[in-house]
Formats: structure tokens, sequence, C-alpha cells
């Protein structure tokens, strides 16, 4: 059973507990269309005492009933189906065999959705959801992006984990339902025909089907057969032929990182290799301008060899780059199919972005599955990872991190010398939209800081300052002068006891710094994209003014003591790679080509522990990457700031 609440079709799905994974994907895909509701209901959580109330309610709200018919009809369902005729419910009937259940005949007619027996679970369910929204009257299918709903993980071992746990290699009932793969996917890959020709004293050893990376490096590997991505570089086939030129282009999407310029020479560069070296297919290689907002509107910019030969070692982005959000979201079903219908004439887009890009990267690639029918041509879609953040789930280390980390130890320790000359106490404020890996990395790195704040960190702003004033009157006495500290901060760092502060007279909000927030708590403390510039200012503003209150509040002597702010984000990522990671993104550039130019799509090049793999886009999109508060690298941050636990207790 399941319920929902909302404008337009409201569903209420009667089912037998044996058909419950079945219908848990199909609400997973009925749940993403556009003006229909269908919140799923697992069976064991009718064990509880309120459950039949709950039933009556949730009928009582439903405009739709589909019932499910599968080899037989449970006691609950014949009840279910009894109170919805009872109401005089519109009802539709999905038959999952060739015969409909006695107790479900009364409601069979040629109403009935009847869904293939053959084929994966998850694409029977895709169809059933479909045919389902093709029953309901004004609704019609909106593709599927192939988007899991929310951020279902923060560590790629949960991942592991996940399938390691299932029963025969499937993940559970739950994770399925909310858009995990059944199985651990493979990488998709169209029919390579082609001899490669270009020679491997050029490109390396050719890799074959055999040549794989486990996943997992630790000794314990996941029951049955082993977790395996398929290893990057050149193979021995390619899928597209030498007789037509391909249309190529490239979206950089998201904020810039150092390193971005070589990615885009390296793509630039290895397919100038295969036509001029190895006879292969020429390419027209375009680059859209300002991300996808370019791409939406059609403008490009012309990209050759010299270009980005010069470009590789520089800071910045040759293409201008804008955010993803016009392509992700509830209401983004129109503008992914218009995306992909603007790019019927390309063979293979490059996306190279962070979080929210390679997400909008998997959308297209699943839109244009589902249109490939009205396109000219298959829509190859290829990501490479790039943030500075460091978040992306099956990425080692992101190209650029290190050069942003390097250049923020740069900062710090310049102000580390200001605090000290002119005592007082700095608040940092750095990257991280939804983790800490900058200010954790970047704090290690300086071992000055007095405290670090991440978003994965529950922390009260009360302990923070009590913690802070404590370190200032132990420097004070010991040094017999006025003391200097620096707290580093990341820029979605907000306190869980940031409501006692909104009325602060010492804390000078703006009304749209107060709704981010409160926007902020509601939302389950998540950033999805980009970072609201209201939240961040809001969590600086809070944390600097709460911090210089309480200390002068200390007493007379400290009344003249200043608590100061500064934010060098943007300039720790606006600057050149260092050599390492522009030889790190021409090397993914040109994995990406390679694998691209086999017929490997909706997938991501990376490196992953010591090799350059290809991950399934449909892995990655599956969570963010979070530091984990237990492990030992976040037990070297505290060891280094000497802070203590500045969660709220238990019992809060």
């Amino acid at each position: 059973m399941a319920k929902g609440n909302a404008k337009g079709a409201n569903l209420f799905l009667s089912y037998n507990f044996a058909d419950s994974r079945f219908v848990a994907r199909v609400h997973y895909h009925l749940s993403k269309q556009p003006l229909i509701t269908s919140s799923f209901w697992p069976p064991g959580d009718r064990d509880v005492p309120t459950w039949a109330g709950s039933i009556g309610k949730s009928i009582s709200e439903a405009g739709f009933v589909i019932g499910f018919a599968g080899e037989k009809a449970g006691h609950t369902q014949e009840l279910e189906m009894q109170a919805a005729h009872a109401r005089h419910l519109l009802v539709c009937i999905v038959r999952l065999g060739d015969d409909v259940p006695d107790e479900l005949k009364p409601w069979s007619n040629e109403r009935d959705v009847v869904v293939s027996p053959e084929g994966a679970l998850a694409a029977r369910a895709l169809e059933c959801a479909s045919l389902i929204a093709g029953w309901l009257p004004n609704h019609h299918w909106v593709p599927d992006d192939g988007l899991p709903l929310g951020y279902l993980f923060d560590y790629e071992k949960d991942i592991i984990e996940a399938y390691a746990a299932g029963v025969d290699g499937l993940v559970d009932t739950e994770l399925f339902g909310r858009g995990v793969p059944e199985r651990w996917p493979s990488v998709c890959r169209r029919e390579a025909a082609h001899e490669n020709r270009l020679p491997e004293a050029l490109t390396g050893r050719h890799r074959t089907d055999d040549d794989v990376v486990l996943v997992d490096a630790r000794a314990r590997i996941a029951r049955g057969a082993a977790l395996t991505f398929p290893e990057a570089g050149p193979r021995p086939a390619l899928h597209y032929s030498r007789k037509r030129q391909l249309q190529v282009r490239i979206v950089v999407s998201g904020g810039v990182a150092p390193g971005t310029n070589a990615v885009i020479s390296g793509i630039v560069k290895r397919h100038e290799l295969y036509a001029e070296q190895g006879g292969g297919p020429g390419a027209s290689i375009l680059g859209f301008t300002e991300g996808f907002r370019g791409l939406l509107r059609g403008a490009t910019m012309a990209l050759t060899e010299v270009d980005m030969r010069q470009a590789a070692h520089r800071g910045g982005s040759t293409l201008p780059t804008s955010r993803a959000e016009q392509l992700l979201g509830p209401d983004a079903g129109s503008k992914l199919a218009e995306a992909v219908n603007g790019l019927h004439h390309v063979d293979i887009l490059y996306v190279v972005g962070g979080d929210g890009s390679l997400r909008a990267a998997h959308a297209l690639a699943s839109v244009a599955r589902e249109l490939d029918r009205e396109r000219d041509r298959p829509l190859a879609v290829v990501g490479v990872p790039k943030t500075t953040d460091n978040d992306i789930l099956w990425v080692w280390q992101s190209f650029g991190f290190l050069s942003s980390v390097e250049k923020a130890r740069e900062f710090i320790l310049d102000l580390h010398t200001e605090v000290i000359s002119n005592p007082r106490l700095c608040v940092i404020q750095l990257f991280g939209s939804d983790s800490g890996f900058v200010v954790a990395h970047a704090a290690v790195a300086t071992d000055v800081c007095s405290a670090v704040l991440v978003p994965e960190g529950p922390f009260l702003l009360s302990k923070v300052s009590d913690h802070i004033k404590k370190t200032l009157v132990a420097l004070r006495d010991k040094r017999q002068f006025t003391p200097y500290g620096i707290v580093l901060l990341a820029e979605t760092a907000i306190p869980d006891d940031a409501d006692r502060y909104l009325d602060d007279r010492r804390v000078e909000l703006s009304t749209g710094e107060r709704s981010a927030i409160e926007q902020f708590v509601k939302d389950g403390r998540r950033v999805r994209g980009q970072t609201p510039d209201d939240l961040r200012s809001a969590g600086l503003r809070m944390v600097t003014q709460v911090l210089q209150g309480d200390i002068k509040d200390m007493g007379d002597e400290w009344k003249p003591f200043r608590v100061f702010s500064n934010e060098p984000r943007h300039l720790i990522r606006a600057i050149a790679p260092n050599p390492g990671e522009v030889i790190l993104g021409q090397r993914l550039g040109a994995n990406a080509v390679d694998a691209a130019m086999a017929g490997y799509h909706d997938c991501m090049v990376s490196q992953w522990l010591t090799e350059f793999v290809l991950v399934p886009l449909e892995l990655v999109v599956l969570g963010r990457k979070r530091l984990p508060l237990e492990g030992v690298f976040w037990k070297s941050v505290l060891a280094s700031t000497g802070q203590p636990d500045f969660g709220p207790s238990p019992d809060r």
C-alpha cells in the first residue's frame, strides 16, 4: 500500500507483500513524475498499532487506486480494495501475470495495465510506471532521469557493504525502491565493431574486457563475485566508423578547479590523435559557453589543440561555466528533454563538473535513452569529475583539490602571522558546500587552528565559544599578553543551536540570511547543488559575531579584543594547477575520449585507488562523499586543534 497527498493524481497502491519489491520500484518512478503522488509504505510498517487508521486516511486522500495482481491477493490487499470500492474510487488493475486472482477479478476490465513478465525487474517496473501514467487522465509520461531519491550514501564503503550484505547480490528493497541499481551495475557500452588503428606505441596497451580493477582493496571481498570497475584506457575496437566526422561537445559546469583546462586539453588532443595518427574519424569539437545554460541556448566556441596546449597550465576555465540547476529538481523534465533534443546531431558530450553536474549528466543520458528514436544519433555522455570540495563518490582525490589546499594553507599561515602580530581571533571560511575535506586538510597542513567546523559534524556554537574562551585564557596566562586564535569554517557549517541566536541582539542577520538558515534546517541540514549566498554569509556572520560578543562578556580586559573574518574561498580555486594536477587532468581527458570512442557511455572516468577506471554514473549519483567522523583522519584534525566534542548532548 502507498499513500500520498498532493495536487494532481494521488495514487493509492495496493499490493500483496510478495510483490513489494516490484511495487517499491514502480513507486520510485511514479513519484518522480510531475503531478503524480505515490509515497511507498513498506510491509514492515503495517505492524504498527495505528496501521488500520492510517489505511483509511490514505484511501480517503487518494483519487485513484492501483491494484497489483500477482500470483495471489493477500488478505490486507482485499480489505484495501473493498475500502476503495466503498469510496467509489476509480480502480486500475496492473496484471503481473497471465491470470488475475479471484479476489481482484471484480475490478479487472479493459482498463487493466498488463506488464510483460520478461526482462529485469527494474526495466519492468519502469515500463509499468509509464503504463500507469498513460492510464491516468490528463497525464503524459515525462522521460525518467534515472536519479535516486535524495543523497543515499556518504561513503563508498557503505555502497560496497550494501551490495555485500544483499541476498544473491541484490540490494535490499528499501534501497532499490529509492533508485539504487538492483545489482552492481556494469558500464553501458554500445557495439564496438571497428578496428582501432591508433598504435599502442602512441597510446599504451589496449585494454580488454578482462582488464578490471577491484573496487574494494581491503582483504575482505563482497560475497559472491568481486565488485569491479573496467580499467580505463584505449580499446582494440571502436564504436565509431571512420566514414563520417564526429560531432563532439564539451560542457564545463559548476565552479572552477585548478586543472580544468588540462582536462579540456586532454580531450581535444586525444580526439585529434585518433583522427591524425589512427586513421580514425575526425571530430568537430565545440565547447558550450556558460555550462548547461549555454547548452540549452546552443552557445558554443571552437576548441583546437593549439589553443588548449597553451591553456592547459592556466587556472580557471577556457569555457565559461555555470551551475546545472536548470536540469535538476522536480520540474526539470521538460528542460532535460529540450537539452537532449538540442543535441540531436551530437555524438559525444563530455561533462566536466562536480556532484550536481554529474547528476545532470546521468539525467541527460537516461532521458536520451528514452528519446533515442527521435534523435539523429545516439548520444554518448561521459563525465569527468571536477570539484575542489573533493566530494564526488568513486574519486580517490579530485584534480585541483591539493592545489586549493596548498593555497588555503598559504592564506591561513599569513593570517596566523596577522593574529600573532596584532593579537585577535580570525574566523576563516573556506569551500565545503556539503563536506569538510578542504578545511580539514588545511587545518592539518597548518597545525595553527584552534577549532575546525565542518558540515558533517554537529556542533553547538555555545560549546565552540566555551572552547575558544578557555583557549584564549590559557594562552594569556601562559604568554602574559593578549592571546590569539584561528577558527576554520566550512561554508555550510551551521550551528545546531542556530535558532538560539536568530533573535540575539548581537547577531545582525538580514531577512534573507534568516530564511536561508531556516530552509537549511528544513532540508535536513544538507545542501544540494550550489550553496546559497545567504546561507554562507549567515553562518560566517553568526559564528563571528557570537564569538565576539561572548569574548567581550568575559570582563573589562577582554572588551578591546577583536574577532574578524576572512573569506579566501574563490582565491584558493582560481589558481593555476600544480604539475601533478596538470598531468592528472590531461590523463582524465584522454581516458574520457578512449572510453567514448570504444562505445562506453553514461559513465565517469576516475582515478580510483591506484588505477584509472570507468564508473557507471548510476553509482556516482547515489550520494555525495563526506568526512567519516569516526575515521583516523578526522581524529588527526581534532588532535591538531585540541577541540572537544562540540555536538549536542544525547538527551537534547
